[in-house]
C-alpha cells in the first residue's frame, strides 16, 4: 500500500523560492482566506458527492452556492480544484479565468499547466511548466511531466534530459504519484453513471454500485470499503425495488458478510441466501461473484480448483450470456488454480469476444513465460487497445528478439508514451518499469 495523494488543493511554499521567482507572485493567504470561505459549500459538497443524486447534482449545487464569489480569482481557483476529479473541461475554464486575472500567481500557473498537460496540449503544457520551474526549480514533479509533454512531442532527447533531473532514485514514490495526477481516474465518476443507470430503473446497476462501495478505488495502489455509503444506496434500492427484488436480496446478503470477519456468518449467510456454496447460485455479476467467491476461498469454504471442476463450465456459460469479461476472469482464475495454466482458447475468448486487454496480454505471454511473436496477430490486438503498454512491451520483446523491423528506438518512444498512462507493465504499478525503457530510449540516441 501507498501513502495516498492529496489532489484537491496544491500550494507551494514560499521557502522554496529561487532567485527568479519575483516572476511569479505568491498568494497563499489570499487562497487560504478562499478556502476558509468556502468551507462549508466544500463540505456539503462532498456530502453530496455521496449521496443518491449523484455527481451532477452535487456539480450544480456546488456552481449555484452563494458562499462562492464567481467573480473573485481566488474562489475561481478554489472552485476549479474542487472540481478538478471530476468536471475537467469545466475546472479548466475556472482556473483559466483565475489565470487571466493573475497571470503570474505561482498556484495558477502551476495549476493551469497541469490542465493543459491532462488536456493534451503538451506544447502549452510545457511553456507555463518552465514557467514555474525557473522559479522553483528542486520541484522534482515538474520534470516528471516536462519528461511527458516532450515524449508526447517526439522529442526523446529533452524527454530523457527531464526525465534524469527527476531523479527517480530519490523521489520515485513522488513520481508515481505526479503521474496519476495527470492520467488517474476519478472513482466518483463511476459511481455518478451507475447511480443514473439505477435512478432510470436498471436494477442490476445496483451490483455495480454496491461492488464499487465494497472497492472504493483511492488511486492505483490503495482502496477502502464505504459501508455507510453502501448502506445508503441499499436502503435507496430497498425503497426504489422493494426487498423482494433479487439484486436487492444479494446485495443485503453481500454486505453482511462483507462487513464481517466470522466464517461461521459468513456460511449462515450464504445458505441462507442460496448463494455460491452448496451448488447456491451464483450472482449474475462479475463483480459481485468475485468478491462473494474470494471471501469464501479465503475462508476455505470453497477451493478454487475444485470449483472449476465442478462449476467451471457453469461459470463459463454465464460468462458467456451476461458477456461479463470479470466472470470469465473468474474462470481464468479457476482455471489457473486447476491446471496450473490458463488455456489459450480462455485467453483469446477474452480478447476477441470480451475486447478484455489483459486477456489479449495473457494471449501473447503465457502464463508459462513463452513469448508469442504473431507479428499479424499482435497488430490485430494493438489495433483493439492503441493505448495498451502491456501489448506494446511485447511488441518492443519481439522487435528485441529481431522477429519485427522496427528499430528500438521508434518502438521505445511508442512504449513510453503509453506506459506513462497506466504503468501498467510494472506488477505493483510503480515508474521502476519507466525508467528501465528510459534507460533503454537513451542508450538508442
Amino acid at each position: 500500500m501507498k501513502k495516498t495523494l492529496l489532489l484537491f488543493i496544491i500550494l507551494f511554499p514560499c521557502t522554496w523560492t529561487h532567485i527568479h521567482a519575483q516572476k511569479l507572485e505568491n498568494n497563499q493567504t489570499s487562497i487560504q482566506k478562499a478556502l476558509h470561505e468556502v468551507e462549508g459549500a466544500s463540505s456539503e459538497f462532498n456530502s453530496n458527492l455521496e449521496g443518491q443524486l449523484g455527481l451532477d447534482f452535487a456539480v450544480d449545487k456546488l456552481i449555484k452556492d452563494k458562499r462562492i464569489q464567481p467573480e473573485n480569482e481566488f474562489h475561481q481557483f478554489v472552485l476549479g480544484n474542487l472540481l478538478l476529479p471530476f468536471k475537467l473541461d469545466l475546472a479548466f475554464q475556472y482556473h483559466e479565468a483565475a489565470l487571466k486575472k493573475r497571470p503570474n500567481d505561482q498556484n495558477f500557473v502551476m495549476e493551469y499547466a497541469i490542465d493543459l498537460h491532462r488536456k493534451q496540449e503538451f506544447a502549452r503544457a510545457v511553456e507555463y511548466y518552465k514557467k514555474f520551474a525557473a522559479a522553483f526549480p528542486k520541484y522534482n514533479d515538474i520534470y516528471v511531466w516536462l519528461a511527458d509533454c516532450y515524449i508526447n512531442l517526439d522529442d526523446p532527447k529533452a524527454a530523457v534530459y527531464y526525465w534524469h533531473r527527476a531523479d527517480h532514485a530519490r523521489h520515485h514514490a513522488n513520481i508515481d504519484f505526479a503521474i496519476y495526477t495527470i492520467y488517474g481516474v476519478n472513482t466518483y465518476l463511476k459511481r455518478n453513471l451507475y447511480l443514473s443507470k439505477l435512478r432510470d430503473g436498471q436494477k442490476e446497476a445496483l451490483y455495480e454500485l454496491i461492488a464499487l462501495d465494497a472497492k472504493w478505488d483511492t488511486d492505483w495502489w490503495n482502496f477502502h470499503t464505504k459501508m455507510k455509503v453502501m448502506q445508503s444506496d441499499i436502503d435507496y434500492a430497498i425503497k426504489k425495488f422493494g426487498n423482494n427484488n433479487e439484486a436487492v436480496r444479494i446485495s443485503i446478503a453481500f454486505q453482511k458478510i462483507k462487513a464481517s470477519q466470522d466464517r461461521n456468518l459468513i456460511k449462515t449467510t450464504l445458505k441462507k441466501n442460496n448463494l455460491i456454496i452448496e451448488n447456491g447460485k451464483i450472482p449474475e455479476n462479475g463483480s459481485i461473484a468475485s468478491h462473494l467467491l474470494e471471501i469464501c476461498i479465503q475462508n476455505k469454504l470453497v477451493d478454487a480448483a475444485d470449483f472449476y471442476n465442478k462449476r467451471g463450465n457453469e461459470v463459463l456459460a454465464l460468462a458467456k450470456t451476461l458477456k461479463d469479461e470479470r466472470m470469465l476472469n473468474i474462470y481464468a482464475h479457476m482455471q489457473l488454480a486447476a491446471k496450473g495454466v490458463v488455456d489459450p482458447e480462455t485467453a483469446l475468448l477474452g480478447w476477441k469476444e470480451f475486447k478484455d486487454e489483459m486477456f489479449a496480454y495473457d494471449f501473447f505471454f503465457h502464463k508459462t513465460g513463452k513469448l508469442n511473436c504473431d507479428q499479424s496477430e499482435l497488430d490485430k490486438a494493438i489495433k483493439d487497445f492503441p493505448n495498451s503498454s502491456l501489448l506494446y512491451s511485447i511488441k518492443y520483446e519481439c522487435n528485441k528478439n529481431s522477429f519485427f523491423g522496427e528499430s528500438k528506438k521508434t518502438l521505445l518512444i511508442g512504449l513510453i508514451k503509453r506506459e506513462f498512462k497506466s504503468l501498467s507493465t510494472d506488477p505493483m504499478r510503480y515508474s521502476y518499469k519507466l525508467k528501465h525503457y528510459f534507460n533503454l530510449l537513451e542508450k538508442e540516441l
